[in-house]
This record gives structure tokens, sequence and C-alpha cells, in this order.
């Protein structure tokens, strides 16, 4: 991700929210935004989503050895992931915030991932930084409560589950936005704390301080719940997993930065 360019470029489109799906799309090109109108199998936030079952099918014979958990957090995750940081990234690269009412997500039946995210046409909220934040949260915790929701019967989600799931992909989405606001971080920290007060969370996730390899001060997720993808056939303990101590969560982090 840190060799993604900069946004800051004139985008020609015909609405502020083509330009707004464009920018986040170069940001994060796994976005792909923004996509033609819904076709194929996806994923929405109706109850009984035949993409969100196909999803949970995929997964849950992909890697059956890994335990319900992982199923939960790897379903959850995938089906959040997408609108969370689009609304984080716009919020802080952008002037403005898309609405995430009827959002249908491109999913693969290849590989199990989501590939990219529609969004019925409408005005995104403008304004300053604390008012996109403010409708940026709202419209996630929103978001999350309606896809909960849909997914409940088939996954049987916990609170805890639900909660740092969440929370690590906001965090995560708000340290690639600050590395191209350049932001100091005790900003991100104030930026943290505003984006899971306003969703609701409390304990999901935090954010660790270390020295990055180039002596600088730097943050990484501070994770709480293991995802469990160490149990899979192929799985590993992730750089940020909660079974590690400090010392070696941060050892991993900065191996995979060099």
């Amino acid at each position: 991700m840190s060799m993604l360019t900069p946004v800051f470029k004139a985008q020609q489109g015909p609405t502020d929210q083509d330009r707004l799906l464009v920018r986040a799309d170069q940001v994060l090109p796994g976005l792909r935004f923004p996509l033609p109108t819904p076709s194929g199998l996806g994923l929405t936030t109706e109850l009984g989503d035949p993409g969100l079952c196909a999803m949970c099918d995929f997964w849950a014979r992909a890697y059956p050895e890994a335990g319900q958990h992982y199923l939960a957090m790897r379903c959850w995750g995938l089906a959040i992931w997408q609108p969370v940081y689009l609304c984080v990234l716009t919020a802080h690269l952008d002037n403005q915030v898309p609405k995430l009412n009827g959002a249908w997500q491109s999913w693969s039946d290849k590989d199990g991932f989501t590939h990219g995210l529609w969004l019925p046409s409408h005005n995104p909220l403008t304004g300053l930084l604390t008012d996109r934040i403010t409708f940026g949260a709202t419209e996630i915790a929103h978001f999350c409560s309606q896809m909960r929701d849909a997914m409940q019967s088939m996954l049987n989600l916990k609170n805890k589950t639900v909660d740092a799931t969440l929370a690590e992909c906001v965090l995560a989405a708000l340290l690639l936005a600050g590395r191209y606001t350049h932001a100091d971080t005790n900003l991100i920290r104030a930026w943290a704390d505003r984006w899971l007060d306003g969703i609701g969370i409390t304990n999901g996730c935090g954010l660790l301080i270390y020295e990055d390899a180039w002596g600088n001060s730097a943050l990484m997720l501070n994770r709480t719940i293991c995802c469990h993808n160490f149990r899979r056939r192929d799985g590993d303990k992730c750089a940020s997993c909660p079974k590690l101590t400090h010392k070696e969560r941060i050892a991993r982090t900065l191996a995979e930065t060099r």
C-alpha cells in the first residue's frame, strides 16, 4: 500500500459522487470504483441475500479445519471492509463522504473475495473534517447494523467479533489515510477516537506506537482478538496477531516494511 501514488489529481466526472469514487479507487485499487450497474452475484444487506449465502459457503468449504470463529471473522470482514474504507478514505482525502444506503458489492466465486462496490446515485455529504467523520461514522454504524442482521443466521456473529473486526477495518483505513496526509501519531490517534466513538465501539481494537525502520514514531494495529488464520492448513499468525507479544508484532511489522 505504501507504493500507491497520491490521489490529488483533477478528475473529470459527471458528478461529485463519480469523482469521489475514482479518488478512492486510486488510493486503494482493490476497491475497484466505480462499478457499472450491479449484475451477477453480489452482496447486499438484504435478509437471505444469495451473495452472502454463497460467500459464507465458499469459505466454510475452503477451510473447514479453521473453525467457526475463523469463518465468522473472515466473512464479516469481507462483507464490510469496502464500505468502511470508502467512508474513512474519502472523509480524510476528499471534502465529501458518500451515503451507503443501497450499496452493492461485487463478489467472486473464484477466490471468495469482494472486488468492488456500487452506490445508487446521490449527493455525498460535504463539510469540515469533523462533520465528515461524524457523518461517515454514522453511515458505517448503520450499514454494519444492517449487514449483521443479514448475516446473523448464517454465522451467529458475536458482539466481540463484530466490534473487533469493524474497529480493525476503520483503523487500518485511517492509517492508510494518514500516510497520504502525513499526519503525526497524536493526530491520527485523536481521529481514531472520534471514528470509534461515533460508530459506538469501545474495546474492539487500538493503535500501538512503535519506532519504524527510520527511527520515526509510527502506529500499527493493536488487535485484541485473533482471527484464527493460523488454523488454516496454509495459514500463519498475522503480524499484528494478539497471540504475539508487542515486541514480536513490531519485529514482524518492521520486517514487512523493509
